[in-house]
C-alpha cells in the first residue's frame, strides 16, 4: 500500500530526509553482510583445499574481483538511490511553485461556477497538430446532451484556450457543475473536408502538492488539482 504525504511546508523535506538515511543504512548493513559471508566461503576454500592440488591462484584473483564488482555495485546503487531521493525533494519543493496557477492537463472535463461577483464561466483548452481552418468545441451535461456548439474559427497548430459562459445554445442559464466538451476541428480543400487531430484539455487549478511513497520505496510527486483529481508535473502542458 502507497503512503501520502501533503508537501506544503519544510516538514515534508525533512520527513524524506530521515527516510532516505533509513534506507541507506540498511543498504550498507545488506553489503556488509554479503562480503562477510563471502570472506567466510573463501576462507574455508583456502583451509579445505588439497595439498596435492591446491586452487590456482588466478581463481583466488577472480574470487575477489568478484567481492570488489559487487561491493562497488552495492555502493553504486546506495549513490543512485540518494541522487533520486535529492532530485525527488528538490521536484517536490518546484512543485509547490505552482500552487495557486491554472495549469492545462489532458482531458475534457471543466467546471462552471459563479464567482463572488455574479459572472459565470467555464474554461477548457485544444491542441491542434497543424493548423485548421474550422474549430468547434461541444458542450456536454453529466447526462451526456449536447447543451452548446462554440465555434472557435481558425486556430493555428498549438495549444490554445477558450471560455464559456454558461448559457445552452438557447440563452438559459446552465446549473454550476462539472461539464465535458469535444473538439472538431477541419480544414477545406477543393470542396473536400478533412479533420484535423485535435486533443481536449482542461483547465484547473492548483491547490497542493502530495508525496507519494510506493511500497517499494519509489517517491513521486502529485500535483492536486481539485476536483480534477491528483496528476504528476509531467501531464501538465501549460501553466498559466
Amino acid at each position: 500500500m502507497a503512503t501520502e504525504f501533503t508537501i506544503g511546508s519544510t516538514n515534508s523535506s525533512s520527513s524524506t530526509t530521515k527516510s532516505g538515511s533509513s534506507t541507506s543504512s540498511t543498504n550498507t548493513s545488506a553489503s556488509s553482510a554479503t562480503q562477510d559471508r563471502f570472506l567466510k566461503l573463501l576462507v574455508a576454500q583456502m583451509k579445505n583445499q588439497d595439498p596435492l592440488n591446491p586452487t590456482d591462484n588466478s581463481q583466488f584473483t577472480s574470487q575477489m574481483a568478484q567481492l570488489s564488482t559487487v561491493d562497488g555495485i552495492s555502493k553504486l546503487n546506495d549513490t543512485v538511490k540518494s541522487l533520486l531521493d535529492q532530485f525527488n525533494v528538490s521536484q517536490q519543493m518546484n512543485s509547490t511553485s505552482l500552487i495557486g496557477h491554472s495549469v492545462l492537463i489532458d482531458g475534457n472535463k471543466m467546471e462552471l461556477s459563479t464567482s463572488t461577483d455574479g459572472s459565470r464561466i467555464a474554461g477548457g483548452g485544444f491542441e491542434l497538430t497543424t493548423a485548421a481552418a474550422n474549430v468547434q468545441v461541444q458542450v456536454y451535461n453529466s447526462a451526456g446532451e449536447l447543451v452548446d456548439t462554440l465555434d472557435m474559427g481558425a486556430a493555428d497548430s498549438g495549444t490554445h484556450t477558450f471560455s464559456w459562459d454558461g448559457k445552452t445554445a438557447a440563452g438559459a442559464e446552465s446549473k454550476d457543475g462539472y461539464y465535458t466538451f469535444k473538439v472538431a476541428a477541419t480544414n477545406t480543400a477543393n470542396g473536400n473536408t478533412s479533420t484535423v487531430s485535435a486533443s481536449a484539455l482542461s483547465v484547473a487549478r492548483v491547490d497542493g502538492v502530495k508525496r507519494i511513497t510506493a511500497t517499494d520505496g519509489s517517491i513521486s510527486t502529485m500535483l492536486d488539482l481539485g476536483g480534477m483529481g491528483y496528476h504528476s508535473q509531467a501531464d501538465v502542458r501549460s501553466v498559466y
